[in-house]
């Protein structure tokens, strides 16, 4: 793989695998909240219920997206230049979108596309690809 950086010529697409650890995560993160919930005092109840069944829907979807078969999980990212992006499903349907918010690190990597209220976000840890490609995929995120 070439180490030079030509902004110009974009790359054939970054492939992501599924990752275990960040539903695992993603699933923690779900538990902390509804324990959260049920421990903080002074919520009072309808409230707290109609919070513990919104935590409940974001389990259901990142279950739905993240999991085994979840055919909502990105599969492949493609820049397309100019600061758009192209981000293909597990069940074939591609969005394609304007990069919105980005943060990079060598450890994860967040991109979001499109406005409100149609967005999509990739989550793509460093662990879903090798460690040039989560590279070169950084440096496409900032070039944007």
């Amino acid at each position: 793989m070439p180490t030079s950086f030509d902004p110009f010529v974009p790359p054939p697409g970054f492939a992501i695998e599924n990752t275990r650890p960040l539903f695992i995560l993603l699933l923690i993160l779900v538990v902390v909240v509804t324990a959260m919930l049920w421990i903080v005092p002074g919520i009072e109840w309808g409230l707290r219920t109609v919070l513990l069944l919104a935590t409940a829907g974001v389990g259901i979807r990142i279950v739905g997206r993240h999991g085994r078969a979840g055919s909502g999980r990105i599969t492949r990212l493609q820049p397309l230049g100019e600061g758009f992006w192209r981000f293909e499903l597990a069940n074939g349907h591609c969005w394609v979108g304007r990069q919105g918010d980005a943060i990079t690190s060598p450890v994860i990597t967040i991109i979001r596309i499109g406005g409100w209220p149609w967005h999509r976000c990739a989550v793509v840890p460093a662990g879903a690809m090798g460690a040039e490609t989560h590279r070169l995929l950084r440096r496409w995120v900032r070039g944007c």
